[in-house]
């Protein structure tokens, strides 16, 4: 019995051993774990923080931008266009002096070698947004001789902001062509601050000239509904309170809404090709992706600018017919607007057609697909996505 008892409490011993070996294993396990966890976040948490922030902080730009068109829109007299158009330009001033420093210091700084994304923009996606921005060159023109025009009644403000932005075109667009590309390594949360502030000093710009050709289209409107017969109506009254020193200020004044567009065009494009820089901050990048591909020498490529060439210039027929037709008789104004919805439902129908024949192709063509990480193409894809939901 005695023996048994003994046996019992060796076997007992040699059970606690085990377990607490085995439990000792599992304490150890847990510690690695969570030193490899702790390890991950604290090598992430520094980008993580500057892209919280920053974001944050461009995101809190925006709505001070916005509250300010918003307050115009309400025709207030604490706000005015004066005010807004201040603001506006100081943020461009802070963009024009980041965007020297980082020209400047990657210039006098040999040692810092910055990688390129092949990925993040195209030469005649380039191409393109300079052609942009001579138009945008062009509408600053024409304020700068609005100012001139009315300089003796008109803020100051309205005509520093034309010279600021020209500038801010030109460092920009220079920018765009030579360091659009750049994977940056050094000063990462300094510049996720500086790119982020370029973005949405952008996306503010672009908010402004949609609000100003809603207002100009807006007033239009109701010009023609008063000429229509329907009172009651207030028309924005944008013309200062003298008379033009030179017998162009009406040209300069009535040609800018033409180009409204383009500048709108371009500071949405600066935007997206900005948040790419962004997001390709302190990125590493897979060297067997972040190649060139060679160029498709396919002559059917051909086919497909040259029918979008042929609809951006019918496009522009119609509208040129329609703005015309429009001003006219209550007739004539109804054929021009029929014309112009007819219009857009046959391009409509084409460009469901076209859709529709390239999901089949994509469908048919068995290439394999390229799925390594690339802020530009995951750009596209949410901006495809936003638009077809939207």
């Amino acid at each position: 019995m005695v023996e048994h008892s003994g046996l019992d409490i060796m076997c007992l011993n040699k059970y606690c051993h085990s377990s607490s070996s085995s439990s000792s294993s599992e304490q150890h396990d847990k510690k690695r774990i969570f030193a490899k966890i702790k390890l991950n976040l604290s090598a992430e948490y520094p980008r993580k923080n500057s892209e919280i922030l920053s974001g944050q902080y461009g995101i809190n730009v925006l709505l001070i931008g916005g509250a300010l068109m918003l307050a115009i829109a309400h025709h207030g007299p604490a706000v005015t266009e004066e005010h807004l158009l201040s603001f506006i330009t100081c943020l461009m001033i802070l963009q024009l002096l980041w965007m020297m420093w980082y020209i400047w210091i990657r210039d006098r700084r040999s040692d810092l070698q910055t990688e390129k994304d092949v990925h993040a923009t195209t030469c005649w996606i380039r191409g393109g947004l300079t052609l942009l921005a001579l138009l945008s060159l062009i509408m600053d023109a024409f304020r700068i001789g609005y100012y001139v025009g009315f300089n003796s009644c008109v803020s100051p403000v309205l005509g520093v902001y034309p010279v600021v932005h020209a500038t801010h075109t030109i460092a920009q667009v220079h920018f765009l062509w030579f360091h659009i590309k750049d994977v940056v390594k050094n000063f990462e949360t300094f510049e996720r601050f500086g790119v982020i502030h370029a973005v949405f000093t952008n996306l503010l710009l672009w908010c402004n000239g949609v609000m100003s050709e809603a207002e100009h289209f807006l007033n239009n409107h109701k010009r023609r509904l008063y000429a229509l017969g329907y009172g009651n109506l207030t028309i924005g009254h944008s013309e200062p309170h003298c008379n033009c020193t030179t017998s162009a200020c009406s040209m300069f004044s009535n040609s800018l809404y033409y180009l409204y567009p383009f500048n709108i065009e371009y500071h949405i494009f600066v935007s997206a090709m900005l948040y790419v820089m962004w997001k390709n901050i302190g990125r590493v990048l897979d060297l067997t992706s972040n190649r060139k591909r060679s160029a498709t020498k396919t002559h059917s490529l051909i086919l497909g600018p040259i029918l979008g060439l042929v609809a951006l210039a019918s496009t522009i027929g119609v509208l040129v017919v329609y703005v015309i037709h429009v001003e006219e008789s209550l007739q004539t104004r109804q054929s021009a607007v029929s014309m112009f919805y007819c219009y857009g439902i046959i391009m409509l129908a084409f460009m469901c057609s076209a859709g529709a024949s390239g999901l089949l192709i994509y469908r048919a063509d068995h290439m394999p697909m390229d799925t390594s990480e690339n802020p530009s193409r995951q750009l596209d894809t949410e901006l495809l996505f936003g638009s077809s939901a939207g």
